[in-house]
């Protein structure tokens, strides 16, 4: 059956409308939810629009996401750029870029998971090694387990330059670099799964839920919030609209046991940041 695209804009109408709904609904232990929800509802609601999508015609969508430009030190670049901007070493456009638009899954595997997404964009942006070995410089990795020797942590983003070399954010506007072989496991992180994505923030972010019939039960209306909230300007959301649906509905049971002083201080002025 055909897949759908909800395109939404400053996180659309409909998803809001429907969030706030469900709000009135939610126990005091649900708190996590709460903060979410709360972050969501805060940003402007604008119009939305369903879009019909035949799997086949995904690869053409995707292409359209990846070549919108964004500005950049008064340029405007896309991900199509990433390749020359690595070659060039051009820290200061190559790390802002990378935060402006990001995928998430709620899967690892599969073709609408994390491993068949960051395939189909290396392939795509014409970085990906068919021999294997270290990825090419434009590419962003993230590490995946901590390193106090290099002080970089489990989730840390940067991006591959040349010289076999890896740049990370550093304090302020600092950078930190280092050669490739010293680094720890990583991978690489077009698309990351909702679940890692905690802490982060993009300016767009396409929200990818798996058509596969066998991930349905990993969708709850956490993972929606969640994925959502990583968004500060722009979601687009690729899914069945009954996968939507079900996901909203299925709300994962918690027992947090925090006080009620936690839930007064969000009734209260509180600030999520």
């Amino acid at each position: 059956p055909n897949l759908l695209i909800i395109q939404i804009s400053d996180i659309g109408t409909y998803l809001v409308q429907k969030i706030c709904h469900e709000i009135k609904n939610l126990t005091s232990d649900d708190i996590a939810i709460r903060l979410l929800a709360k972050r969501i509802t805060e940003l402007s609601a604008a119009d939305f629009s369903f879009y019909e999508l035949n799997p086949r015609l995904l690869e053409n969508n995707l292409r359209q996401l990846l070549a919108q430009k964004f500005e950049i030190s008064g340029e405007k670049y896309s991900f199509y750029d990433l390749k020359d901007l690595g070659r060039e070493n051009k820290v200061k456009i190559l790390l802002p870029l990378l935060d402006k638009f990001k995928i998430l899954c709620t899967a690892n595997q599969g073709p609408c998971g994390v491993s068949g997404i960051n395939a189909a964009v290396l392939t795509e942006l014409k970085l990906s090694n068919r021999f294997g070995g270290r990825p090419k410089p434009g590419t962003p990795i993230m590490i995946l387990r901590n390193d106090s020797r290099c002080n970089l942590s489990n989730g840390d983003v940067g991006v591959v330059i040349a010289g076999d070399m890896a740049v990370f954010p550093g304090e302020g506007d600092e950078e930190r670099y280092f050669s490739l072989e010293s680094l720890p496991d990583y991978e690489v992180v077009f698309a990351m799964t909702i679940h890692k994505s905690q802490g982060s923030g993009f300016e767009q972010v396409l929200l990818i839920l798996p058509p596969e019939q066998g991930e349905h039960q990993l969708l709850s209306r956490e993972l929606i919030y969640t994925g959502i909230s990583r968004a500060k300007q722009r979601v687009i959301l690729w899914s069945r609209l009954s996968l939507v649906e079900q996901a909203l509905e299925h709300c994962v049971v918690r027992h947090s046991g925090l006080p009620d002083r936690i839930q007064d201080c969000f009734d209260g002025n509180l600030r999520l940041e």
